[in-house]
Formats: structure tokens, C-alpha cells, sequence
């Protein structure tokens, strides 16, 4: 006899059973996960505790430092030294007054010269300096103290302390004022017993004990979910049961029908009354064709979101204009890899068009921007296969250079370099050939901060904006910050003050000597800035005006400063003044219109612009017709700095120049190395030859000045003949 397979009421009472049993299983599954996370989370909390507590004591000892080391430049300290009569009250008064000092500082002690207390009434420090030791930890009646100590020193000097001051903190007190825990219950930190006597401060994290704080949810959550699992599964087994009714009511009557009609068929019989009704065959087949027909629709619609969100991006992380990457992609990429941290080097290389707004203005935008495609297209062909370029703004540029050192990134950047100098402007219709500035800033570590390594970039590449040749490509190293810090807040205030007002604007001038004579030929003004503080220099004034891209109205307010003297007669007829210019903002309207403003002086005085040989060099053509038109009013122009450069030579013939004033690293030159002596004497007859009025700048003594006299200069310019001064006439 045929076995009968089991019917769909077996079927439902089954599934019942084996949900159950299945819920069961993940019930003490999820239990013993559970239990295993607390046991996790109890760990961790432990570390996080750990290390936050060694890091908070780390910072309270520094704190403590430095809090002993701000006493110990506080004026009444070195005054209570010199004279301590009334020490004890300034110590227990004064120097201990509510709301001077942190509330955990118990207590202040100042040591003489020998390391002796000035007095021992109600002393709470160690009668003598411990020897070799800046601080100490001491527990007494079950406190726990730090006894930090510092050198009093006269103003804040570097000499031999006058004396020492000595804190004693409550550590314990001063690590719950100053931090703020969040894995450590700071109520729980406590001297360890059986702990006494004086200790190292590097012992102080073996001493104190504590407990880790407990998050709220591990004391809740077990419960939490021990329930949540109960009514789980009360609720499975209510739906259970009502599916096991849904299914004995409504599909196993409706699926007898359909057998009894389907039998019916088979044997020929009519078929039941309202079986029609349950065999939904058409229904079936048209939510079937409807479910492929919304299948088709959806893939469409995401192909063309896919679409969208590629154009989106594009719009979002390219630069419209060149095709490079934009800014947004730069951080992204950044912000995606840096995480990842790891020992692997990068380098940041970052471009700069030069003399670009020249460009824009000279040949229009349209040519501009066809510059700025053409220099990112070269750029990114000299680039490695796996390097991006992005377009920061205006026409400065940046690659990240992934797994780079400094010979690879210098590579690269001198690549780039090149291929950008060699292309053919003719196509651009200008006649001046591109160039490019770079910067590069090189780590070890490809974690390194990207805000500091930009920076570093940027100031390379401002060394290089400096630069001809080869030294259009500067990798960033320390010396390059010597000097390039931020000036105080009073000299930047005042500087661009002075330099947009013109207030405070005082110039000074420095005689250049007739050879032979000693007597002044004329005079080299020189930029200072007055206050109510004193004089401000150019070595404080230029790295402001230049990083705030001020030189244009640098120049502005020199010119106009010169002017007035010579109004004002401070300038003898029948001398003159030589005044320094940018190269990059000579052409400025207004910088020109006072610029011609100085022929109505040509009859009087000899009026001289001196310009750089970097900078006459690096934009030789537009230089030279700027320059003759000046010199067509009369004007005298001389070239500054004259060999600090390496191809002056070249042009020497072609510039535009009356005067060339030798470089004070040729003076030293000649005075030291006797295989070059002969190099300068050649450059200077080469000079005379040329037509030119010679000036030997940086005459210092008298040695000095026989031997250019000999070498037949015309002119000298140095502190053997002046210093820079204000005339006081007027």
C-alpha cells in the first residue's frame, strides 16, 4: 500500500516545531555573544582607562612645569630673592592668593642661589633643593604631593639661576580639576596603599589606582535583551499559530478545491462549484509578467542614474576649464588615504604659473586660460601613470605623489619643468615662453599632516617664484623656514597699516661714493616703517607685504615716500636717489603714473630705478620695453645684485641698463678666494668695456675699498662711506 505523504496541517505543525527549536538556538546564542561582549567591553574599558590615566598624568606633570616656570618668571619672585624680608607674608598671602593660582597648588617655597628655603616658618617644601631633580613626588599622612622646583633666572635670562621656586601640588586634585575623563571614574582615583616616602614623578602612574568607569548600557543591555529574546519569542509563537490557522483555513481548503477539480479533469468530471474561484492562474501569470516588466523598468532607471551620478561627480571633482582634478577631489583623495596612515613616503609638489596676471592682462583671458589648459595638459603627461593633478585655483596646481622620496618628487618636478618651458608659445600668439614655479615638500610617513606639508610646499614654492633656471624647482627644508615665522602681531599690524596708508612711512638713505673722490654721488633710499615702538626694517616689512601679495602697494608707498623727501628737499640738487623696485608690479597703472612723476625732478637730480637681474631676466622682454620708455624721460636704471644670478651675461648686452651694481658676494669673493679674484677683475673690465657706470655695493672696509678703486669701479655703496639714515634737513 502506497504510503500517504503528509498532509499541509503536518506541514504547518512541523515549521512550528522547528521554529521553535531554531529559536531557541539563537536565544542562547545571542545570550552567550552577549556575555562575551561584556567581557570585551570590560577589556577595552580597562585600556581606554589605562591610557587615558597615563596620558593625563603625563599632562599634569607638564602643566605642573610649566606653572613652576611661569612663578618662576614672575616679577615679585626675583624681587622676593633680592629681597626677602617679608617672604613669609608674600608666601602665605600674596603669592598663594585666591584665584591667582590653579586651586590645586597647596603650596609656594622659593630657594636662594644655593638651594637653601629663604625661611623654614611653616615651610611645606623640603628644606634643600633635591640635587639633579626637578620634581618629586612625596607622600605624607596619606597624600599624595608633587614638589615641582624652577629656576629663577634675571628677566627671564639664560644665565645662572638667582634662585629657585618650588610648587607643591596635590596631584590626586590637580589630575580631576584639569581633566576631563571619559573611560576613568575619577572619583575612584586613590594613593595605592602601603605607598610612602619620596619618589620620582616617572613613578607616579605605579602609585595611584583607579577604576574604570561602566558604561550605563552594559549594566542594562543584558536585561534589556534577555527580555527583548522572551517576548521574541512569544511573539513567534504567536504568529506561529496564526499562520498555522491562516494556512489550515485558507490554503489547504482552496488547494483541496483545486485538487478535487484538477482530479475532476482527469476523470472527466465538471468541475466543483467555486472552483474557478480558487485556481487564480491568469493572476498569477499577469503579476508574473508584471514583476519582469518592473524588473526591466527598474534596470533602466538605474543605468540612467549611474549616468547622472558619473556627469554629478565629474561636475563635482573636475576642473571645467583644464580637466584636472578640482579642489573637493584633492581633499577627498586626501581624506580617503591619509587614514590609512603606514611608513610609506609622499611628496606634495605644488605649481605656480609665473608672472600669470602679466599674462591676462597682456594677452587677454581667453589666452590665459588656453595657458592654464596647456600647462595642465604638460603637467599631467610628465606626472607618473598612478600621480593625479588638481587645479587648487587661479593658476596654482598640486599633485599628490604617493610612495615618493625627494629624488623621485625632484625628478618628476623637473620634468615638469622642462616640458612646460619647452612649449611653443607661437601657438598661444605670445612671445615670452611658459614657466612654471615648484614647490616640494617631502615626508617619510604618509600620515604626516596635510595642513603642515602644504604649507612647507607653499614656501617652497614661494623660494622658487625667486629663482631662474634650475632653481624654478625648490625642495623644502628647514633652512627655508630660518627667518620666514610669523612676525609679531605689532610689526604685522603696523606694516599693513603703513603700507595701505602710507603712515609711519619714513625712508632712509644710504650715500654711493664717487670712487675717487669718497664725496656722495647720489643716495639709495631704503625702506623703514616708524612707530611709537621704534623702527621697523625690511626684514620685517618684505616677508609681510610678500605673503600677503602687498608689493604692489610696497612700491606705491616707497615711491610716494620719495617723492616727498625730494619735494621737500631732503635730497641735495645735484645728487640724486636710486630707488628698488619689484619687477612684478613696475607695469601697475598706478605704480607708472608715480614712476613719471619723477622726470619733473631729471633736471635737479639723478633719479635711478634699480631692478634684480633675477627679475629683469625672467621677463627680459616685456622688461626691456618698460624699461626704455622710463629711460626715455630721462631716467636712469640700474641692475641690482648683479651676480647673484648665473645668466646675466647672455642678456648683458641686450638690457636696458645704465648702471650695474655688483653683488656684495663678489666683493667677498675677490677679498677670499684668490681663484676667482681674477673672474671678478675680468667682469668688471668687461663692464667698463660695456659702457657701463660700475658700483661695487657692500664696501665694509678700507681694504675693500683700495682694491675696487684699483679694480677702476666708478661708484661704492657700503658702511665704510654711510649707514641708512633720515636726513634731517629739509
Amino acid at each position: 500500500m502506497k504510503r500517504r505523504a503528509p498532509g499541509v496541517r503536518a506541514y504547518a505543525i512541523a515549521l512550528l516545531v522547528l521554529g521553535l527549536v531554531t529559536l531557541a538556538g539563537l536565544g542562547m546564542h545571542m545570550l552567550d555573544r552577549l556575555h562575551a561582549i561584556e567581557l570585551a567591553q570590560q577589556r577595552e574599558g580597562e585600556a581606554a582607562a589605562r591610557l587615558e590615566f597615563e596620558r593625563a598624568i603625563e599632562n599634569t606633570l607638564a602643566q605642573a612645569a610649566s606653572l613652576a616656570e611661569q612663578i618662576a618668571s614672575w616679577d615679585e619672585a626675583r624681587k622676593q630673592l633680592a629681597m626677602p624680608t617679608c617672604y613669609t607674608y608674600w608666601r602665605d598671602n600674596r603669592a598663594t592668593a585666591q584665584g591667582l593660582w590653579p586651586a590645586y597648588m597647596r603650596g609656594l617655597e622659593l630657594y636662594d642661589r644655593g638651594g637653601a628655603l629663604l625661611s623654614s616658618f611653616k615651610a611645606m617644601l623640603p628644606a634643600n633643593l633635591p640635587e639633579g631633580r626637578a620634581g618629586m613626588l612625596v607622600v605624607n599622612q596619606g597624600n599624595l604631593c608633587l614638589a615641582q622646583f624652577a629656576g629663577v633666572r634675571e628677566d627671564g635670562g639664560r644665565g645662572e639661576p638667582i634662585g629657585y621656586v618650588g610648587l607643591r601640588v596635590d596631584l590626586l586634585n590637580a589630575l580631576r580639576t584639569v581633566h576631563r575623563f571619559t573611560y576613568l571614574d575619577a572619583d575612584s582615583l586613590a594613593l595605592r596603599a602601603g605607598v610612602s616616602g619620596m619618589h620620582d614623578p616617572s613613578e607616579a602612574q605605579d602609585m595611584i589606582e583607579f577604576k574604570p568607569r561602566q558604561a550605563a548600557w552594559v549594566s542594562i543591555l543584558p536585561d534589556l535583551v534577555r527580555q527583548t529574546l522572551l517576548q521574541l519569542m512569544l511573539a513567534f509563537l504567536i504568529l506561529v499559530a496564526l499562520n498555522y490557522l491562516l494556512v489550515t483555513r485558507l490554503f489547504a481548503r482552496p488547494l483541496r478545491l483545486l485538487r478535487d477539480e484538477l482530479a475532476g479533469l482527469r476523470q472527466g468530471r465538471p468541475s466543483v462549484e467555486g472552483g474557478r474561484e480558487l485556481i487564480p492562474v491568469h493572476e498569477l501569470i499577469e503579476v508574473r509578467q508584471a514583476l519582469h516588466d518592473y524588473r526591466r523598468s527598474l534596470e533602466q532607471a538605474h543605468d540612467a542614474l549611474d549616468r547622472s551620478n558619473a556627469r554629478l561627480w565629474a561636475e563635482a571633482h573636475v576642473d571645467a576649464l583644464t580637466g584636472a582634478f578640482n579642489r573637493s577631489a584633492f581633499d577627498e583623495d586626501w581624506g580617503a588615504c591619509c587614514p590609512q596612515g603606514g611608513d610609506e613616503p609622499l611628496a606634495l609638489m605644488l605649481l605656480d604659473c609665473d608672472f600669470f596676471k602679466v599674462i591676462n592682462d597682456s594677452y587677454g583671458h581667453e589666452t590665459g586660460d588656453r595657458v592654464l589648459q596647456e600647462v595642465a595638459r604638460l603637467a599631467q603627461g610628465e606626472l607618473r601613470r598612478e600621480d593625479r593633478l588638481y587645479r587648487l585655483g587661479g593658476d596654482e596646481f598640486i599633485a599628490i605623489l604617493w610612495g615618493a622620496g625627494e629624488a623621485q618628487a625632484l625628478q618628476v618636478a623637473e620634468r615638469c619643468r622642462v616640458a612646460i618651458g619647452a612649449y611653443d608659445v607661437d601657438r598661444l600668439g605670445m612671445r615670452e615662453r611658459l614657466r612654471v614655479s615648484i614647490g616640494i615638500a617631502a615626508s617619510e610617513h604618509s600620515c604626516k599632516g596635510y595642513v603642515e606639508l602644504l604649507k612647507q610646499a607653499d614656501l617652497a614654492m614661494y623660494h622658487a617664484k625667486r629663482g631662474v633656471g634650475e632653481q624654478k624647482v625648490v625642495l623644502f627644508h628647514e633652512a627655508l623656514g630660518h627667518g620666514m615665522g610669523e612676525c609679531s602681531s605689532r610689526v604685522v599690524e603696523t606694516v599693513l597699516e603703513s603700507v595701505t596708508s602710507g603712515k609711519g612711512i619714513a625712508m632712509h638713505y644710504q650715500p654711493i661714493v664717487h670712487a675717487a673722490s669718497g664725496r656722495p654721488a647720489y643716495y639709495e633710499a631704503l625702506l623703514r616703517i616708524e612707530d611709537a615702538e621704534g623702527v621697523i626694517g625690511p626684514a620685517d616689512i618684505l616677508p609681510v607685504a610678500q605673503r600677503r601679495g602687498l608689493q604692489g602697494r610696497l612700491d606705491l608707498a616707497v615711491l610716494r615716500g620719495v617723492i616727498a623727501d625730494l619735494r621737500a628737499g631732503r635730497i641735495p640738487e645735484g645728487s640724486g636717489v636710486s630707488i628698488n623696485f619689484d619687477g612684478e608690479t613696475i607695469a601697475e597703472p598706478e605704480i607708472m603714473v608715480e614712476i613719471e612723476s619723477l622726470s619733473r625732478f631729471v633736471q635737479s637730480h639723478k633719479i635711478v630705478l634699480e631692478i634684480t637681474e633675477t627679475t629683469l631676466i625672467s621677463r627680459f622682454e616685456y622688461m626691456t620695453h618698460a624699461l626704455g620708455r622710463f629711460r626715455a624721460m630721462g631716467l636712469l636704471v640700474a641692475l641690482d645684485d648683479f651676480g647673484s644670478g648665473y645668466s646675466s651675461l647672455r642678456y648683458l648686452a641686450r638690457m636696458p641698463v645704465d648702471i650695474v651694481k655688483l653683488d656684495r658676494s663678489l666683493i667677498e669673493v675677490y677679498g677670499q678666494d684668490r681663484a676667482q679674484r681674477g673672474m671678478v677683475v675680468h667682469v668688471i673690465d668687461m663692464l667698463r668695456d660695456g659702457g657701463f657706470d660700475v658700483v661695487a655695493e657692500g664696501i665694509e672696509t678700507e681694504a675693500q675699498r683700495q682694491d675696487f678703486e684699483r679694480l677702476g669701479v666708478s661708484h661704492m655703496q657700503g658702511w665704510a662711506f654711510g649707514r641708512p639714515e633720515r636726513p634731517i634737513r629739509a
